[in-house]
């Protein structure tokens, strides 16, 4: 075999180019991370660091009001207010949804930073331009030092597992592959579960070999780490442990060593799980596996993974043929799939279980196709590598320690690799600066406001803007009916899909006139805030809005965009492929439909929505104020004085 160890000056040119690889991963992840503003998700783990920097430990709570971002099933019969709990956290208020190792990291990067929360109470945006960016960038900045970080473990784990050329292909992998980047510049919980999942299979590669004391320490670490992360992969973490134990402890002074690291492992973690009330909180939440079709939406997940099971199947195969095969036969091929010495089947069983363990046991909030990617991305990025490698090899070829490292880089540019330009951390999250730029317009409000927004774009408006925004969505109605005094309200989801542009430029060549893409582009946003005007005209007392100059032959067009919308939905994002577990049997027709199901998925969302929505009342001959993105800020004065909307 070609692995040999090289001699200090080739040791040192192979560190550089490590080195250079892993900068250059570092540039991808952190470049432009204030691209896009916070998504609901990123805003609500920064709002969670804010309260350990005010009180030492995450707690579910923003500018003195509770937050919401969970699916609402726990009832609050106490409150006057609010109808439902949130069951992110517990009955102490405590983050347990999410780990806390992420959330401690953010909260570290805002101390550095100088962010501070936010006191309750605020009537007018407070952050400008610049704090934004700052709250964004400082946020999502544990995310890129995790990717990095894993990077690192790639290298060290690859070459442990297979050899240099292992290392070289899972660190290049690593370093470009469009998912793995994703994962790495979003202040949430996954990138921090990529690193401790990756190191948890360094760990279990040197147990399974050595055994040393020290080997047995890193495992604990992991563990520990990965626990506070993500609970769910850290539970698989342990069926692939356990699979190499029978090998592990017949090292000497193995069973001692693994004894004292699983004791570190649980001093880590079970005084967490008493403390937080752990247990019974995981219980009140719903699982996706009781709404699912099984075996069908168990293969989901894999049908939208095709380019990397072209990877992975055939290499599954190999490692299984060179396993069984008798030996003696056909050497060169034994020797190249069996030098891993059975971790890649570990590797394999890892992202197996990952899939099986997801789809049946996360809670059906949570359970979207892409999540899914997360508790197993690390071993795949070492597993689809492993098995380029091992085809390098058995070519056999002078250069088959640079083959599979070359080949791992171009597949993962060519499956999914970066946009070299542009390469943003999520979505587009125009709607968060729009309403952002009306609520500066629009203030200082009048003392006493209630600021909502549907969910969850009232954590990002809070931590963007300092005003206490809440969900609209666990408040009870009759508080709404009944609050005398003003009201904002934000509705951050689009109405409408816009047409495709191809499609613009061809209702416009129907009706003799010629349109180029970027005007084509221009008139489908201003469709878009038509159709969105039209909506609230029938409920407003005075509707605001984009002046916009449209074509005499638009009739026809906002009809089909109308009739259009839940199929451009569905090709856009398709609810029910996305979380069958929560969409399966409800009708999306457009955005504003999506949000009723989902957090009253449990509570009737049918006698919620639509003229059923709890604030459908309050907002009846209030100011709208449409936004050049089509998204819609109600303005509903105190009640006494609210008019009613024209005809009514």
């Amino acid at each position: 075999m070609r692995d040999e160890t090289p001699p200090a000056r080739p040791r040192a040119r192979e560190a550089l180019l490590a080195l250079l690889i892993v900068l250059a991963g570092a540039w991808l992840r952190g470049r432009e991370l204030d691209e896009t503003e916070l998504w609901v998700d990123e805003a609500e783990s920064c709002l969670n660091g804010l309260t350990i920097l005010e009180r030492g430990l995450p707690y579910g709570e923003a500018l003195g009001l509770p937050v919401y971002e969970n699916t609402l099933v726990e009832p609050w019969p106490e409150s006057a207010e609010y109808e439902f709990r949130d069951s992110s956290y517990s009955a102490s208020g405590l983050a347990v949804y999410h780990g806390w190792l992420p959330l401690y990291a953010i909260a570290a990067s805002y101390a550095l930073a100088g962010v501070r929360a936010d006191p309750p109470g605020g009537l007018e945006v407070r952050h400008d331009e610049r704090e934004m960016r700052r709250r964004t960038v400082f946020g999502r900045l544990p995310a890129v030092l995790f990717g990095v970080a894993t990077l690192v473990v790639f290298f060290l784990a690859g070459r442990e597992l297979y050899g240099r050329d292992l290392a070289f292909a899972a660190l290049l992998a690593g370093a470009v592959a469009k998912p793995a980047v994703l994962l790495s510049r979003q202040a949430r919980y996954y990138s921090a579960t990529v690193f401790a999942s990756s190191l948890a299979v360094l760990a279990i590669a040197l147990v399974a070999r050595r055994g040393r004391a020290r080997d047995w320490a890193l495992a604990a670490v992991a563990y520990v780490l990965l626990f506070h992360v993500h609970v769910l992969t850290f539970a698989v973490g342990c069926v692939a442990l356990a699979l190499v134990l029978p090998r592990a402890l017949r090292i000497p002074g193995a069973p001692r060593r693994a004894a004292v690291a699983a004791a570190a492992v649980l001093a880590g973690t079970l005084p967490w799980v008493l403390a937080t009330g752990f247990l019974d909180q995981a219980q009140g939440v719903p699982k996706g596996i009781t709404l699912l079709e099984l075996p069908e939406d168990l293969w989901t997940y894999p049908r939208s993974k095709l380019p990397f099971l072209a990877i992975a199947v055939p290499g599954l195969v190999g490692l299984l043929v060179a396993r069984f095969a008798p030996r003696g036969r056909s050497p060169q091929f034994l020797g190249a799939w069996t030098a891993e010495r059975g971790l890649g089947l570990v590797l394999a069983a890892w992202i197996a279980i990952a899939w099986v363990a997801f789809t049946c046991l996360a809670p059906a909030a949570s359970l979207f196709l892409q999540r899914t990617t997360v508790p197993l991305a690390g071993p795949a990025i070492l597993f689809g590598s492993l098995t380029i490698c091992a085809f390098a090899r058995t070519l056999d070829l002078p250069s088959s320690p640079v083959v599979g490292p070359a080949l791992s880089l171009a597949l993962a540019v060519a499956l999914g690799g970066p946009s070299w330009s542009g390469l943003l951390s999520t979505g587009d999250h125009a709607p968060v600066r729009a309403i952002v730029e009306a609520l500066r317009e629009e203030g200082p409000f009048e003392r006493g406001t209630r600021f909502y927004a549907t969910p969850n774009d009232q954590l990002p408006l809070s931590l963007y803007t300092g005003i206490p925004f809440q969900s609209v969505a666990p408040v009870r109605k009759s508080f709404l009916d009944s609050y005398e005094g003003p009201l904002v309200l934000a509705e951050t989801l689009a109405r409408y899909e816009p047409l495709g542009v191809r499609r613009m430029i061809e209702l416009a060549r129907d009706h003799g006139e010629e349109l180029d893409a970027e005007q084509a582009v221009d008139l489908r946003k201003a469709m878009s805030v038509e159709l969105a005007r039209r909506d609230v005209a029938a409920l407003a007392g005075r509707v605001d809005a984009p002046e916009h100059a449209l074509p005499s032959w638009i009739e026809p067009a906002l009809a089909e965009q109308r009739a259009e919308n839940p199929a451009a939905i569905r090709r856009k994002k398709d609810p029910v492929e996305d979380n069958p577990a929560m969409f399966r049997g409800f009708e999306i027709r457009t955005w504003l439909d999506w949000w009723p199901v989902f957090f009253y998925r449990f509570v009737d969302p049918a006698s919620r929505s639509g003229a059923n929505l709890n604030y459908a009342e309050r907002i009846r001959g209030a100011r709208a104020r449409v936004l050049r993105t089509s998204h819609v800020l109600w303005f509903a004065g105190r009640l006494q004085e609210a008019p009613k909307a024209a005809g009514n």
